[in-house]
C-alpha cells in the first residue's frame, strides 16, 4: 500500500489516499529456479508448492500431455495426507484452475501422479504449475476430473470410486462393474468376463479378442496396462493391433516356457524383443512405447527396456486385448486398467523441479 498525492479532474489536490499496487511476486528454490506466484488459489487450498516442468527438447510436447510427477511425502509431512480413500492435495494452474490428475501408486512414501496439461509445454520452454494442500481434514479425492485429484481404481476401498482416468489420458478404461463398455470396445469370438477388471479365455480361432470400437492411433504414442498373466502357456497379446487380420504391432506375448516378450508382427512374420520377465507374475504395469512406424519399446514397471524394429504393420492401429496364435488359452488373462498417453518429445519426459511451500 502507498500514500499518494495527485490532482483530480477538477484541479483539486488529493493527499494521503491509499492506493493498491499489484506486483508479480516470485520465489526461488534451493536449486536456484525462480517461480511465479499464482494469481488465484482453488477453494480450500491453504498452502502450495510451485512445480516447474522443463521441456529441454527443441520440439513441443503434444497437447494434451500427461506429465509424470513423483511426490516425496516426507518432504511435505506437515501438509499432505493420503491413504487411498482420502487425499488433501490437487494440482492447479497460475490462474487457479484445477488440472486433472490421477494417482497411479503410493510406494514407500513416493506418490506417482500423472497430470494432464491441456496445452502441453512449448519447445525449449518451461511451465509452472502448483501442488496445493487443503487442511488435513479436507478430502479432495474426486472422479470428476475438474476438482480435486483422482486415483487408480484399485487404490480405493470401493473399486473406481475416485477414478478420473478418462479425464487424464487420451484413452482409458478400468473395466468397472460387470459388463464391457461396448461404446469403447468391439468383441470378436471370445469368452470373457468383466468384474472390476477384464478376464478372458480365448477361442481356438486366430485373432480373437477385443479392440477399440473406433479409436485408432499412429506413432509416436504410448500404451500402458495394469494386469498380466497368471499361468502358462501364452497369454493374450495387449497393445496396438489391426482388427481384420493376424497383424499386430507392439504387443506382449508369453512363450510356452513362461518368458514374456514384446513382439511386433505383420501378416507374414514377427520379431520379438528381449525377455521382459522369465516367470509368470501377477499385476504389473506393462508399457508399449510405439516410437515410430517401425519401432516399439517394451517396458515392465517402466524399466528393463527392450526394443524391436522389424515386422511392424502399417498404422493407424487399434488398441486391443487379443490372441494371435492357434489353440485355446486355458489360463486367466487379466487387465485391470488400460490407457493411452502422449509420447514426450524424442522420448524425453520434461524434468520436474519443486519450489518451497508458500501460504
Amino acid at each position: 500500500y502507498l500514500y499518494l498525492q495527485y490532482t483530480d479532474v477538477y484541479g483539486t489536490v488529493i493527499q494521503n489516499e491509499i492506493g493498491t499496487v499489484t506486483t508479480k511476486v516470485t520465489q526461488t528454490s534451493s536449486s536456484g529456479v525462480t517461480f511465479s506466484q499464482p494469481s488465484s488459489l482453488p477453494s480450500g487450498i491453504t498452502e502450495y508448492v510451485p512445480i516447474t516442468l522443463q521441456n529441454s527438447q527443441t520440439s513441443s510436447t503434444p497437447a494434451p500431455f500427461q506429465q509424470m510427477i513423483q511426490i516425496n511425502e516426507g518432504n511435505y509431512a506437515s501438509y499432505i495426507t493420503y491413504n487411498g480413500n482420502f487425499a488433501n492435495f490437487e494440482f492447479f494452474t497460475q490462474s487457479g484452475s484445477v488440472l486433472p490428475a490421477w494417482i497411479e501408486s503410493n510406494n514407500s512414501g513416493t506418490l506417482t501422479v500423472w497430470v494432464n496439461l491441456p496445452n502441453g509445454i512449448p519447445a525449449s520452454s518451461s511451465l509452472t504449475i502448483y501442488l496445493g494442500f487443503a487442511s488435513k481434514s479436507t478430502n479432495l479425492l474426486s472422479s470428476s476430473g475438474t476438482t480435486g485429484v483422482g486415483e487408480a481404481p484399485q487404490l480405493s476401498s470401493t473399486y473406481g470410486q475416485y477414478d478420473d482416468g478418462a479425464s487424464v489420458f487420451n484413452f482409458y478404461d478400468n473395466f468397472a462393474g460387470t459388463s464391457l463398455n461396448t461404446t469403447k470396445w468391439s468383441v470378436n469370438d471370445i469368452t470373457y468376463s468383466v468384474s472390476n477388471g477384464f478376464s478372458a479365455t480365448f477361442a481356438y480361432a486366430l485373432y480373437t479378442g477385443i479392440w477399440t470400437a473406433s479409436a485408432t492411433y499412429s506413432p509416436p504414442i504410448i500404451l500402458d496396462f495394469y494386469g498380466g498373466p497368471y499361468s502358462s502357456p501364452p497369454f493374450g497379446e495387449t497393445g496396438f493391433v489391426t482388427n481384420t487380420t493376424v497383424n499386430n504391432c507392439g504387443t506382449f506375448v508369453t512363450s510356452v516356457s513362461g518368458n514374456i516378450y514384446g513382439q511386433q508382427q505383420n501378416s507374414t512374420s514377427y520379431a520379438r524383443s528381449g525377455t521382459l520377465a522369465t516367470s509368470i507374475i501377477g499385476n504389473q504395469i506393462w508399457t508399449v512405447i510405439w516410437a515410430s512406424s517401425t519401432t516399439s519399446i517394451y517396458q515392465l514397471n517402466y524399466g528393463n527396456n527392450q526394443t524391436e524394429s522389424a515386422d511392424a504393420p502399417t498404422p493407424p492401429l487399434y488398441v486391443g486385448l487379443v490372441k494371435a496364435g492357434p489353440g485355446p488359452f486355458s489360463h486367466t488373462y487379466f487387465v485391470q486398467w488400460i490407457r493411452v498417453r502422449a509420447y514426450p518429445p524424442n522420448g524425453v519426459m520434461p524434468s520436474v523441479s519443486f519450489g518451497g511451500v508458500s501460504s
